[in-house]
């Protein structure tokens, strides 16, 4: 019941902002660094007014998902959530928070690192009101589900769109994501630019050399498997039938390669935002290459052993064999043209895409 939920309530959440989720990622990971969020958190506490601004900005937010939540409840396919509110009260309590908790996660603990200023600065009563708030914001939205529960679903027709919008085949699976894997698209991004800006982070230190920075685009790419294999599995079922229809070579490899270049962008613009502090033009340049053609031959990998039916663990030593080149000073150009290669070869057939 719970994954069925996760997908119900929470993930269209995540689907319908998923522009604002994407933004507020890139802001906080790219645009700013730890020492930042430190100095803003002390900033807010020595400001009179921004901490008692802290709860309404949560209220805001927690309000925005209680009436997203309850328009989904309205329509005649969330019917069969209804009988939830004959559960138990402690079962129904558990479900509804878990609902709660996922969409409100990141505000929840954001403001837990800002509340840690915040008893640091002696903002005791600020601090208390947040958390308070906090606690009545999921009250408020228990209750309110619950009375949700006790009213009779509303019929509403939904017009029909005057145009609808060809799309072009690069953007498929980035609205594959956002329509069906919006918190797989949002977990991968989060964990990639996480994991970037603490080794940007450390490489500023000077401590480290470039094959830092390498060793960290390796692993970025390595965290965007599953979203390759989300692109294999839509190639085996929903893009079944277009495998059918010829393409050329350089159409297939360039739809692939701006489309991964979409989702690739906010790591991309991290490599310049922060490279640029530490790195000449030209070595920033080859890492948003290498980052690219890593990902793309991954993806070339996984279609190579699909069609020679291996397992899955190749990607293991694979992994290892890019490490010992950056272990040993290879330039990354060098495993770019590998990467690309790998791609480039799983290419080559008209019939694959």
């Amino acid at each position: 019941m719970k994954e069925l939920s996760i997908s119900a309530f929470v993930s269209p959440f995540y689907r319908q902002y998923l522009g604002f989720w994407v933004l507020l990622l890139v802001f906080t990971t790219v645009f700013m660094e730890y020492p930042q969020h430190v100095l803003l958190a002390e900033f807010i506490y020595r400001n009179p007014i921004l901490p008692w601004v802290l709860p309404l900005i949560f209220l805001s937010f927690s309000m925005l998902v209680l009436s997203f939540q309850k328009e989904l409840l309205c329509k005649p396919s969330y019917a069969i959530f209804h009988h939830l509110g004959l559960w138990p009260k402690t079962e129904f309590r558990s479900h509804i928070f878990q609902v709660w908790i996922s969409t409100h996660a990141f505000f929840i603990v954001y403001l837990g690192f800002l509340s840690i200023y915040g008893i640091k600065a002696h903002s005791y009563l600020s601090v208390f009101a947040l958390w308070l708030v906090i606690i009545f914001s999921f009250v408020l939205h228990l209750n309110q589900i619950k009375k949700t529960f006790s009213k009779p679903i509303k019929e509403r027709l939904v017009p029909r769109p005057f145009k609808r919008l060809t799309l072009p085949p690069f953007s498929w699976l980035l609205v594959q994501l956002k329509e069906k894997r919006p918190l797989l698209l949002l977990s991968t991004k989060g964990l990639s630019l996480i994991l970037l800006s603490g080794f940007f982070t450390s490489y500023a230190t000077g401590r480290y050399d470039i094959r830092w920075l390498l060793f960290a685009g390796l692993i970025a790419a390595y965290f965007h498997l599953p979203i390759l294999m989300e692109r294999m599995k839509m190639e085996a079922t929903s893009m079944n039938w277009f495998k059918s229809l010829p393409s050329h070579p350089w159409r297939k490899s360039r739809e692939h390669i701006i489309g991964l270049s979409l989702i690739l962008s906010p790591e991309i613009l991290m490599f310049f935002w922060r490279g640029i502090e530490v790195l000449s033009a030209f070595e920033v340049g080859y890492l948003a290459i290498y980052m690219l053609s890593l990902v793309l031959g991954l993806l070339g990998l996984l279609k190579w052993i699909r069609l020679k039916s291996y397992d899955q663990r190749i990607l293991i030593p694979a992994f290892f064999i890019v490490f010992i080149t950056i272990i040993f000073s290879f330039h990354p150009l060098f495993i770019s043209i590998l990467g690309l290669c790998l791609f480039v070869l799983m290419m080559r057939h008209a019939y694959e895409q």
